[in-house]
């Protein structure tokens, strides 16, 4: 199996410890590795697995000494099990940076830079920029107009950064004439799994842009903008199909985008929906 610095997920890790063991001996049973951990319960691995328990620091320790961690692994298994307790986005980036510490060598520098393309909301901000006119940026006086357009303004230097982001990441690409356009028209996370890095990422730059909205909200700048709200009491299959009605207009604003050859402006449109009472 691979290495626990290879996994964001402690339970994914235990999943595929305990799948080793019983490859390695048959006989290796949740009951044999609650006894090497002094566990009162021999079902409290698979709890754990299933997301149904969560460890503690005691029953940390406990699992680190049955599965014969090193030093170094036991303390990635502790930061793993903080990262994925932990409840805001902030606790998350600190025990990200963390495991980042501890991984050492094993980074993965096209994650590491995909992290940062998330985490800061002009990225992908200057990127549908290129789409709109067009942009060589290659000197000084290019980066900072390109910074000066954006709604916060941003620096020259923050715009220098984010056009050798966008070409190192292949998200941009600079034409004969210097001109530079997206090598394609839309991106996508994809499936995000639980517990990624990834997913990570992509809250920093939704916590980003829901600042953005709140300071456009208090800009005073209302025909600009269109913001709207509905508290509604929905069932379990509503609420599914409502997820898929806001999905399908995901799908036909990227479809507007794509037919519309005249755009000049950036615009981001945010989409939440979050439970305001218990079931």
């Amino acid at each position: 199996m691979e290495p626990i610095t290879a996994y964001f997920d402690y339970r994914l890790f235990l999943r595929d410890y305990y799948a080793e063991q019983k490859r390695n001996n048959p006989r290796y049973s949740h009951r044999l590795f609650a006894r090497k951990a002094s566990l009162a319960s021999s079902g409290f691995f698979s709890e754990v697995v299933a997301g149904k328990r969560k460890l503690t620091q005691a029953t940390i320790l406990r699992f680190g000494q049955a599965m014969k961690l090193t030093p170094q692994e036991q303390a990635y298994f502790e930061c793993l099990a903080a990262f994925n307790h932990a409840k805001t986005v902030e606790e998350k980036n600190h025990h990200y940076a963390r495991l980042m510490a501890l991984r050492g060598t094993r980074v993965d520098i096209v994650g590491a830079e995909r992290y940062e393309f998330y985490r800061n909301w002009w990225h992908a901000a200057i990127r549908e920029m290129i789409n709109c006119r067009p942009v060589k940026a290659e000197s000084q006086e290019d980066f900072a107009a390109l910074g000066q357009s954006l709604r916060p303004a941003v620096s020259a230097a923050q715009a220098r950064r984010s056009i050798k982001l966008l070409l190192r990441l292949g998200f941009a690409e600079r034409m004969p004439d210097g001109i530079l356009r997206q090598t394609n028209r839309f991106i996508s996370t994809g499936s995000l799994e639980p517990g990624a890095p990834t997913t990570l990422d992509v809250d920093n730059f939704q916590l980003a842009m829901l600042d953005l909205a709140r300071k456009a909200l208090n800009s005073g700048l209302r025909a600009e903008r269109d913001f709207s709200t509905l508290t509604l009491s929905l069932s379990a299959a509503g609420e599914a199909a409502a997820k898929a009605e806001v999905a399908a207009l995901r799908k036909r604003l990227l479809a507007l985008a794509e037919r519309d050859r005249g755009a000049d402006r950036v615009r981001q449109f945010n989409f939440q929906s979050f439970p305001l009472s218990k079931t």
